[in-house]
């Protein structure tokens, strides 16, 4: 079965270097958006197998896979872990670069001196001390230089929301390899509403939803830092689309004529050619991609007007997702512009409003889960979690997770290369660089062994004018990848 399956691009590092040096003015770059984690197909019922182009419910969230979740355990001076590590203290989102606090002692009992602790529960401050509340939560995270940092803050509902994976329900819906003791409730986020004074924004980790609710109940709180997802960027193309330079996407200015039952939205958005004669690979977009798109500074609508004029947005005004609400497939994650919620909404069988999106699409030739623009070995696994056993290994050229998968019986003959390793730091991953340990950034190979030059014994140039000339160790990096 053929089926569309992508990854969202992420920043582009020449992209960023070659911008600089032309000094172009306001300049924004793409920040990934993680995928929503969901890998199943559904009718308007029931799980189906994924359908191929032209048949019905084709289009849906788990054909197009956007930038897979993808975490990294650090420990508390933040050095990386290994997956298989049973103690850490903080986790790495790999797509957005955010770090998140971890959580433990699940044990139904608060213990505010442990900042930690995942019973706690607290207050959303705005100004007003009603302890324990979310300022002292984060205050105390940071006198303590938790991971060695004092600048924790609450996420954004929008960097909250990231972390829901929408294929898991309930209990929680969040990856627990990662996330362990999350309690299915309530976490807060920085945004208040803008609509009503008295709530704050949260992410319901029972089953997804995102919405509001009064700040003088305690709810859970996670912690994370690093810089914060940007806000969007959009541009007017002037042919009925508009660009979002800060995730990469591309969106259908004005919302498709009239309503539609979730297989009609799909259809209709696989369908679409816009601007006329132009692009046709638009799609439904998934709960995530939607969710970038609310501006939570505004409401009736939460949309930024001047980009997208009349968007719909009473009581009702839902606008589908491609994503199933995994926890009863008769329903599908739709998002209400009044506010900005993120919900379960409807039936698929009812009809409301739709919002083609596309772009930000890159290639993955190996299908290791690293578009090709960034990865540095692009025709052998080695992205997030798969690797190769390296030359010299007892299972040279095998698949591996780990240094064990590449060894037979007690042999400690084995190294895996994975996580787009590259030890001597010439841009070519260790699994297709011809001299892995020593920095070697044309790849030469003057006598075409498989070895190259800088590392090669017999290297077949350098003798002269009858041989060409050897390659040096580390010039200066280039800027193409194999």
């Amino acid at each position: 079965m053929k089926s569309k399956k992508f990854k969202v691009f992420a920043k582009v590092f020449y992209t960023v270097i070659i911008a600089l040096a032309l000094g172009l003015p306001n300049m924004a770059f793409a920040t990934p958006m993680p995928d929503t984690g969901q890998t199943k197909c559904y009718n308007n019922h029931n799980e189906i197998p994924c359908p191929q182009s032209g048949e019905p419910f084709y289009g849906q969230d788990a054909q197009y896979t956007n930038n897979p979740h993808s975490y990294t355990k650090l420990d508390a001076n933040g050095n990386e872990l290994p997956e298989s590590a049973t103690s850490w203290t903080m986790v790495r989102d790999n797509v957005t670069g955010l770090i998140w606090e971890l959580k433990h002692n699940n044990d139904n009992v608060k213990n505010y001196a442990d900042h930690n602790d995942a019973d706690n529960t607290y207050t959303w401050y705005d100004g007003i001390p009603n302890g324990p509340d979310t300022q002292d939560f984060i205050n105390g995270l940071n006198a303590q230089n938790y991971g060695g940092h004092h600048d924790w803050r609450l996420p954004t509902i929008k960097e909250l929301s990231t972390l829901v994976d929408s294929d898991r329900y309930p209990n929680p819906s969040i990856n627990t390899v990662y996330f362990p003791d999350t309690m299915t409730y309530y976490y807060w986020s920085s945004n208040a509403s803008a609509g009503n004074y008295n709530h704050a924004w949260y992410a319901y980790f029972f089953y997804g939803k995102v919405a509001t609710i009064y700040k003088n109940l305690g709810c859970y709180v996670r912690a994370v830092r690093g810089g914060q997802l940007p806000d969007n960027n959009f541009i007017d193309n002037s042919d009925g689309t508009i660009s979002d330079t800060s995730t990469g996407l591309m969106w259908q200015k004005a919302t498709a004529p009239g309503t539609y039952n979730w297989e009609q939205a799909l259809t209709y958005c696989e369908n679409l050619t816009l601007p006329a004669g132009g692009y046709s690979d638009w799609r439904l977009p998934n709960r995530n991609e939607l969710q970038t798109i609310v501006d939570y500074s505004r409401y009736n609508p939460a949309i930024d007007t001047t980009f997208f004029p009349s968007t719909p947005s009473t009581a009702g005004d839902w606008y589908w997702s491609s994503t199933t609400y995994a926890y009863n497939s008769n329903f599908t994650w739709t998002v209400l512009f009044s506010h900005g919620y993120v919900t379960d909404g409807d039936m698929k069988s009812f009809y409301h409003y739709v919002r083609a999106v596309r772009g930000g699409q890159c290639d993955d030739t190996d299908l290791d889960g690293v578009c090709d623009n960034e990865d540095n070995c692009r025709t052998t696994p080695n992205g997030p979690s798969l690797g190769t056993c390296m030359p010299g290994s007892d299972k040279a050229g095998a698949t591996c997770t780990s240094d064990a998968d590449c060894v037979i019986g007690c042999s400690t003959n084995g190294t895996c290369s994975k996580n787009q390793e590259d030890t001597d730091a010439d841009g070519y991953g260790g699994v297709c660089d011809n001299c892995p340990n020593n920095c070697n950034a044309f790849q030469l190979d003057a006598d075409n062994d498989g070895i190259g030059d800088v590392c090669d014994t017999t290297p077949g140039c350098g003798g002269g004018c009858s041989q060409p000339q050897c390659e040096s160790a580390c010039p200066p990096p280039i800027t193409t990848i194999p």
